[in-house]
């Protein structure tokens, strides 16, 4: 079994609701123990999210308030914080390893206990060069586990597989070579200079304890298509990419929604119900034209 981690805000309510959708249609029951919905925004927000969004996966949500985890979020900004939460949460999971999900990461095609996990219980991922935007963590991070490096946990983004008891060591680790509490260190280190990420630090953890090969198999049974709104040049080949049928999740940036052409978000509503996310090309498109226009759908705490 694993547990599921997604953090949310207002504004992703009708991705969580879509995402929960896709849960119930891809996921065996009995692959899931808990799905911890972190709510990173005004606590009232709890009230709008619906246990039978979930279906028959209702009694595995656990809806909790960031404030639950940590106060720290109040002083960071909104990315930043979600970050941490990532990580406080895999912390407090009683699952071998906690699956990270964004709100927006829809499961497109059945989940298959050895799509996650090998012979031996590992969990199936690679190695991956670091990306030249994460310099700045690559130099902070070399320097503080006194490693080279050079490359991280894939797939690069979610959804990706924390091994549960490793964080709580990476945090006791780190608050005891800092004489810093774990979220306080976080809240310094994921902005300038050092641009710390939830992934990197875990990654420069396993690989300065020389783990990666006890915890994870080394290579993938599955492929993800997350594009971002810096990749919207690429949104032709990307969409077809989520064709594949090894690809198992899908996943588009609100942001990127506006960049598309009336063709791409066409293709895009066709693809997610023929996955049964929605009923029909017109329902998805009238569900998801309000970031197709750019409007905000709700308000975001802004710390």
């Amino acid at each position: 079994m694993i547990d599921l981690v997604v953090i949310v805000y207002k504004a992703e309510l009708e991705f969580l609701k879509i995402q929960a959708k896709s849960l119930h249609l891809y996921f065996s029951t009995h692959l899931i123990n808990n799905i911890y919905i972190i709510v990173n925004d005004e606590n009232c927000l709890i009230e709008d999210i619906k246990l039978n969004w979930w279906r028959d996966l209702a009694s595995k949500v656990k809806i909790l308030h960031y404030s639950y985890l940590s106060d720290q979020p109040t002083s960071m900004h909104g990315w930043d914080s979600q970050q941490l939460l990532k990580i406080l949460t895999a912390s407090i999971s009683n699952c071998e390893y906690s699956l990270v999900l964004d709100a927006k990461t829809w499961f497109v095609k059945s989940v298959q206990f050895t799509d996650f996990f090998d012979n031996n219980g590992r969990f199936n991922c690679t190695l991956m060069p670091l990306f030249t935007e994460f310099q700045s963590s690559k130099n902070f991070l070399s320097d503080f586990f006194q490693i080279e490096f050079n490359s991280f946990i894939g797939p690069g983004g979610v959804p990706f597989a924390f091994h549960s008891d490793t964080v709580r060591k990476m945090i006791e680790f780190i608050e005891g070579k800092t004489n810093l509490k774990f979220d306080k260190f976080f809240s310094q280190n994921v902005i300038f200079p050092n641009c710390v990420t939830e992934f990197t630090l875990y990654s420069a953890f396993v690989l300065s304890n020389k783990l990666f090969t006890t915890l994870y198999s080394g290579y993938a049974k599955f492929q993800v298509t997350n594009i971002a709104d810096f990749e919207y040049k690429e949104i032709n080949q990307l969409l077809q990419t989520m064709k594949s049928s090894l690809n198992l999740t899908s996943s588009i940036h609100k942001n990127t929604y506006k960049l598309m052409n009336n063709d791409q978000f066409e293709s895009w509503c066709n693809f997610l119900t023929e996955k049964k996310l929605f009923v029909s090309p017109k329902i998805a498109q009238m569900q998801l034209n309000t970031f197709k226009l750019g409007v905000d759908n709700g308000t975001r705490i802004r710390f």
